[in-house]
């Protein structure tokens, strides 16, 4: 709070003030989350610069949120979400609204995928994500007990910086996350879990989990909920599990059939390059813009 209504003001005042510099601005996310009335988007709109709102998250789930978000959607002159499924909830609740998909790209640059260490070392399983994700990987907690059973494994946790409660008889870690260290702290990880309880929230995510694993060419598990099933093709790339059943028979062959690990390995970084890298994406991202805001046409 004191951050919104000191330098988060300051910051406004002085973008405001550069408003005519450009063709249309961009604002990943709301420009002040404490900022109901919209004052600064407003005046992008009275400058006479068009105002794109990209909005990452079905925010329309979360009543503080949606507060933030909706009179936004309205303003906006187009909205930019990162899935179809989460289009389609902001089309549902605003029906005059210009919505634009734009899949999200993984920076395959930072990532350099590292062999899994060798047999005489102990495995291990690798989670990342913000910190209000960890409940989801707290649900699999007993998932995780049955594995360590059958085959012993560490858990790495990369997020925050406070160290997660995680009860747990498996050994486990914490780092904090940390852009320059994510790819060192990703690298030789034998499995990239991506567990998701299915909401409509979830299936409105862009997977962007899942998409860090595939750059760092990590073997994946993953539930089969929203724009992970685009992501993941089972027994290509990754696999999705659904039951805890099917998650602990997931886990367990990646740790046992080095064959099959390298495999769907060396296909998740392929898929991370060939489909979701900026070279990939930001030509499209470019014809889609052009086509959805003639201002910027010519850029």
């Amino acid at each position: 709070m004191l951050f919104e209504y000191g330098p988060a003001f300051v910051q406004l005042l002085m973008h405001r003030r550069r408003l005519g510099d450009s063709s249309a601005v961009w604002i990943n996310g709301p420009a002040s989350l404490l900022n109901h009335n919209c004052w600064f988007e407003r005046a992008i709109l009275k400058s006479g610069q068009p105002y794109v709102f990209h909005l990452q998250d079905d925010w329309f789930s979360i009543p503080y949120n949606r507060a933030v978000a909706a009179p936004r959607v309205r303003l906006a002159s187009l909205t930019v979400v990162p899935t179809e499924p989460l289009k389609q909830r902001i089309m549902a609740l605003f029906p005059d609204a210009k919505v634009l998909v734009l899949e999200e790209p993984i920076d395959v640059g930072r990532f350099k995928p590292v062999p899994v260490t060798s047999a005489s070392d102990l495995p291990f399983l690798v989670w990342t994500g913000h910190v209000a994700s960890i409940a989801d990987l707290k649900q699999y907690a007993a998932v995780l007990e049955r594995v360590h059973a059958r085959h012993p494994f560490k858990l790495r946790i990369i997020s925050g910086q406070r160290q997660p409660a995680l009860a747990a008889s498996f050994p486990w870690e914490w780092f904090p996350f940390d852009p320059h260290r994510e790819a060192e702290l990703l690298s030789g990880a034998a499995v990239g879990l991506a567990p998701l309880e299915d909401s409509a929230y979830a299936r409105c995510k862009g997977g962007y989990k899942v998409k860090t694993y595939l750059a760092a060419g990590l073997p994946v598990v993953a539930s089969p909920v929203g724009h992970h099933n685009r992501l993941v093709q089972p027994g290509e790339n990754g696999l999705l599990a659904s039951t805890d059943d099917e998650w602990v028979s997931a886990i367990v062959r990646l740790l046992t059939d080095a064959a099959l690990a390298r495999r769907l390995s060396a296909a998740a970084r392929e898929t991370a390059v060939n489909k979701y890298s900026h070279a990939v994406l930001m030509p499209e991202w470019a014809g889609q813009l052009r086509g959805a805001l003639p201002e910027i046409a010519a850029i």
